[in-house]
């Protein structure tokens, strides 16, 4: 099993992993029942890597979709303070799903 960290962003809260959650009978035999309580206090490393375990296809699709929509640039706002890589680091850095665990 792969484990995966992901970053903390509005795009990817627990809320959104969790109802994905609830949907999946395989993921809640490995849920904790009180974690489907209205405030329930979530381990979020826990729950991403219980649904990438299961779903790696859908973790790979929200966290690509949450990167691309928080961390885009405005091409021509502002050129001059642009970082630019080569075309192979931008292959490499579009390619990861997920940050790596330390």
């Amino acid at each position: 099993m792969n484990v995966v960290e992901i970053v903390k962003v509005q795009e990817l809260q627990c809320k959104v992993a969790l109802e994905s959650v609830k949907s999946s009978p395989e993921c809640l035999r490995v849920i904790p029942d009180h974690w489907l309580k209205e405030k329930a206090r979530l381990d979020r490393a826990y729950l991403w890597n219980v649904l990438n375990h299961y779903h790696p296809d859908w973790v790979n699709e929200i966290t690509r979709h949450a990167y691309k929509s928080r961390f885009v640039g405005v091409v021509g706002a502002d050129n001059e303070n642009a970082v630019k890589v080569c075309r192979e680091v931008a292959i490499m850095l579009e390619s990861m799903p997920y940050l790596p665990r330390k």
